[in-house]
């Protein structure tokens, strides 16, 4: 694979607009905790990682809702493709808050490269990549693992039942011990998408029906990531140079894939500005 042969797609919203808030509210979720909705501008600074660390990027997508986009992205710029729900997700579906719902939907991004990196807004790097960290030498897509298996069972939070939910769902395919996906980019091929869909139809329908996380979802990362392994052309690999920063990174401890799990911090933007400080191509000027 060239360079430039893969693309990036990232996920976005911002809690804070009153707009957003305001469909929440109409939409059953009034007194919801808005902190995993939040912006602390984590977009806007892993975009700066990617200028300084991720030239092998062809095309950039942003997934919003379609009535918010960052208001300092720079729309114009040739690698910047903004991808509003409605031009993926079926109507009947809209508008949804829930991560796990769009997720679903990524494969059917228009013009978007057969293999692509998926990316949270608070994943960042932090030195600079190769298509050797995505794929390997035999051409297959390396996926970041631990070493952890997922109890089929675990109640004591919201994430952590829709990882054993993800769990029971694949026991339907086959039954065995799944692990845990590390919370970094996550390289993926389109086709596994239409794997999933025909596989799990019924539990896919009824994801894609709740507009917000609750119990009875499945984390659907995890369960590509165990379908890429599979059916398809996945390794799972644990990723050595990483870091999950807890809220608390330090910047004598950044590894080439971060992720700051910033809802927890309220210093990330210090954090991020003291590391990330020049604008990138894709802002305003």
């Amino acid at each position: 694979m060239s360079e430039r042969a893969i693309d990036l797609v990232y996920t976005w919203c911002d809690g804070n607009d009153p707009k957003m808030r305001g469909l929440h509210k109409k939409f059953g979720q009034e007194n919801m905790n808005h902190k995993r909705y939040t912006d602390n501008g984590e977009l806007k600074y892993s975009l700066r990682s990617v200028s300084k660390y991720g030239k092998i990027f062809n095309k950039i997508f942003i997934v919003h809702d379609d009535c918010q986009i960052p208001k300092w992205l720079n729309i114009d710029h040739p690698r910047i493709v903004l991808v509003p729900h409605s031009s993926i997700i079926p109507k009947k579906y809209l508008p949804t808050f829930n991560s796990y719902a769009i997720e679903l939907f990524l494969h059917k991004i228009e013009g978007l490269s057969d293999i692509f990196v998926y990316s949270n807004d608070d994943c960042f790097f932090g030195k600079v990549v190769g298509m050797e960290d995505f794929i390997n030498n035999d051409g297959q897509i390396i996926v970041p693992c631990k070493n952890i298996t997922i109890d089929r069972d675990l109640n004591d939070s919201l994430w952590k039942m829709n990882l054993s939910k993800a769990v029971r769902c694949l026991d339907k395919i086959d039954e065995k011990p799944r692990t845990f996906f590390s919370h970094f980019h996550l390289t993926i091929s389109k086709d596994i998408f239409e794997v999933l869909w025909r596989l799990l139809r019924d539990d896919c329908v009824s994801l894609a029906n709740h507009k917000f996380r609750n119990k009875d979802n499945f984390c659907v990362i995890t369960v590509l990531k165990h379908l890429l392994c599979d059916f398809g052309n996945g390794i799972e690999s644990e990723v050595k140079d990483s870091r999950l920063c807890g809220g608390q990174p330090n910047p004598y401890q950044i590894k080439k894939f971060n992720c700051a799990n910033s809802g927890h911090s309220s210093g990330i933007k210090m954090f991020y500005e003291s590391h990330f400080p020049d604008k990138s191509e894709f802002e305003r000027r």
